[in-house]
């Protein structure tokens, strides 16, 4: 017979199936989709493991100007910056007058370094990242490329280490004199660069990069620059002032031998510019630390006012030391007034100052102030990669990413999951305002939209965990049936895991919906936490005197700033309710009575869950406060998705079309 004139029924006797061409589209299709499912999951997966990797591995600080940082333009790329500010009061004596005025004050004290690397110029005044951007590209530099290293200075009379609340603007005028002007507003505040105004009007910008091009000469004249210390041949930390009082009962303060030592600031065509650019931060401190009060306020034991070269002349004479009266301890130390104490303590901020600077004492030569000689000159260090330390600049390079291909040179991770993340965020928090409440305001929307998105493509496992953790009451009956038979009996083992798989599918959950949650839920959750650490408008910002970039439980016991204990308290609360609150719901739902072996299966599982809890408690409180607040509003969104959850379930809506959407078969199965 012709195999064309066939009938089709024999196909019948053969076990073959009617080859219905719509059904064949759809298989194949289905196919298809599901090959792209896999390689999705594979990706997803594969994006996963990157960026966990990579966030460790890949270096991201704190600070502001250094390590790897998101920006949306870049005239927001800001530098790496020391801020310079005024100590508090006990660190220098308070000291008043006969009619009770105050001569040294908590604003005129001491010009002490505070190393607050979360400044961000852009907060305060954008042009003047316009104005360094243009700086370097006049000298044929690239301010925001990958690999810089920055350095800039802020001076600041206030003894804050927020830079948001810094309102003084200080500069230097033609004439070398420093100028110092009160702003309200603080979008004219130009404290964030230290510039020196020329005679033609033109602003000389303190800023330096690796390419060293782009450096700038401050100073056209030095100053003579003095430091005390313990050593005649060495710089090193002078000794802190004893507290006593004189025969007539009037309070000194007995300093130890000092030396004084003059610090040279020669320069010549051969020095790197990295030590032209310390020695002009040096001598830019030294000015502005002798502009203080202070130095007009120095009285000697005779009540004499004394300029700030009498004062030197005097702890550098060897006369006018105490000695000891068995003469065992000759030239033991120099009584001071308060005044000259404030003046001396003052003094001593100069010190650390010009060690980080990278200077060193090299010679013993003498030189004379006034009628007394000083024992000891210190010459710089000529090498740049000496002269690094600690002097302003980063513990590492400035990676500015502005642009996709900069992205993408880390990684598809970075690329494609965190720089989106991290543009969004700057751009909200751009629009919003870069204060603090404006930050935790974009954190919320971020978390918002981050979180629908994650829930719209995650439902399923959603409520599956939930009708899961309902079912844990029967799955503990089966683990208590199956409990009397060794682990080694595969037979048994086998058929509790069939029995686990039944209620499961009896119920309509799919077991790999957990896992794929996990798949969209992590990525997304590492972009965000990356991000919240690498977007400056959020590191370099504060609310209620919490500092997002700070570490929270390192300013609790090494600065004893007491408000980060709220942060970690909410921190840690809203963790453990956003945690416990499923098993609370869960066991309201549990209508059936459960016996000793099933209540022993349901302690095991708790057991297992409370240990995760811990592990992420303890994560919660090493993180810094920004990532804190950000877990503290995703927790708030996990308490209330619980609880809508939990309640949507037992709604008409959620039985009649939710569970009948949820159990109806997908067409993109794991089985075609």
């Amino acid at each position: 017979m012709n195999k064309n004139n066939r009938s089709k029924h024999y196909d019948f006797f053969q076990g073959k199936k009617d080859n219905d061409p719509k059904l064949e589209r759809k298989t194949i299709i289905r196919r298809i989709l599901f090959v792209f499912k896999i390689l999705l999951y594979v990706i997803l997966a594969g994006l996963t493991l990157t960026g966990c990797v990579q966030s460790f591995v890949i270096r991201n600080t704190t600070q502001t100007g250094q390590g790897l940082e998101f920006y949306n333009s870049t005239q927001n790329v800001s530098p790496y910056t020391t801020l310079y500010a005024t100590a508090d009061s006990e660190v220098s004596p308070t000291v008043t007058n006969s009619s009770g005025q105050t001569l040294v004050n908590t604003e005129n004290s001491i010009a002490n370094a505070v190393v607050n690397s979360h400044v961000n110029y852009v907060v305060v005044n954008k042009s003047v990242i316009s104005d360094l951007e243009a700086q370097a590209k006049n000298h044929g530099a690239n301010y925001a490329s990958l690999g810089n290293i920055t350095s800039a200075i802020s001076l600041t009379n206030t003894n804050t280490t927020n830079f948001n609340s810094v309102n003084t603007s200080i500069w230097m005028d033609a004439n070398n004199n420093f100028q110092t002007v009160k702003t309200d507003n603080q979008s004219q505040n130009t404290a964030s660069v230290f510039y020196r105004e020329a005679a033609d009007g033109t602003k000389r910008y303190l800023f330096f990069n690796n390419e060293f091009t782009s450096w700038t000469n401050l100073y056209d004249s030095y100053s003579n620059i003095y430091a005390i210390s313990q050593s005649p041949d060495a710089l090193v930390r002078a000794n802190a002032l004893t507290p006593t009082n004189d025969a007539n009962g009037n309070p000194v303060y007995v300093l130890e031998r000092p030396y004084l030592l003059r610090v040279t600031l020669d320069q010549n065509s051969q020095t790197p510019a990295v030590v032209k650019y310390n020695r002009d931060v040096v001598e830019t401190l030294w000015r502005w630390t002798l502009a203080k009060p202070v130095f007009s306020q120095i009285v000697d034991v005779s009540g004499n006012a004394q300029t700030l070269e009498q004062f030197l002349e005097f702890i550098a004479n060897p006369t006018n030391y105490i000695t000891d009266l068995n003469n065992t301890t000759i030239f033991s130390g120099v009584g001071l007034t308060p005044t000259q104490a404030a003046a001396y303590n003052t003094l001593l901020s100069i010190n650390q100052v010009v060690i980080d600077a990278g200077y060193i004492a090299t010679s013993a030569n003498t030189s004379t102030l006034g009628n007394q000689s000083i024992s000891t000159i210190t010459t710089n260090l000529t090498s740049p990669n000496q002269s690094y330390r600690n002097f302003g600049y980063g513990e590492s390079t400035s990676e500015a990413i502005v642009t996709f291909e900069q992205a993408w040179l880390y990684g598809p991770f970075y690329a494609l999951i965190i720089y989106p993340f991290a543009q969004v965020t700057a751009a909200i928090t751009s629009a919003i305002g870069q204060s603090g409440w404006g930050v935790v305001l974009a954190i919320i929307l971020v978390v918002l939209l981050s979180r629908l998105v994650v829930f719209f493509l995650t439902y399923r496992g959603i409520f599956g965990t939930q009708r899961m953790m309902d079912l844990n009451a029967k799955k503990a009956k089966i683990e208590a049936k199956y409990s009397q038979y060794d682990k080694s009996n595969k037979v048994m083992q086998q058929r509790k895991r069939q029995e686990v798989s039944q209620l499961y599918k009896r119920a309509g959950i799919n077991q790999s919906d957990t896992f794929i949650s996990i798949l969209y839920t992590t990525p997304i959750f590492l972009a965000v936490w990356r991000t919240i650490q690498s977007v400056p408008q959020i590191k370099a910002n504060e609310i209620l005197g919490i500092n997002f970039a700070t570490t929270s439980y390192q300013a609790v016991l090494n600065q004893q700033q007491y408000q980060y204990i709220a942060v970690i308290l909410l921190a840690v609360i809203f963790q453990v309710v956003s945690q416990i609150l499923p098993r609370l719901l869960a066991r309201k739902r549990l209508k059936e009575r459960t016996n000793a072996f099933e209540q022993q299966q349901l302690k095991k599982s708790n057991r297992t869950q409370n240990i995760v809890l811990i592990m992420f408690l303890i994560f919660t409180v090493i993180l810094q406060a920004g990532v804190q607040v950000y877990w503290i509003i995703g927790a708030i969104w996990t308490i209330g998705q619980h609880l809508f959850v939990f309640y949507i379930q037992r709604t008409r809506f959620y039985k009649g079309w939710i569970l009948n959407h949820l159990s109806k078969e997908r067409f993109v199965r794991w089985r075609v």
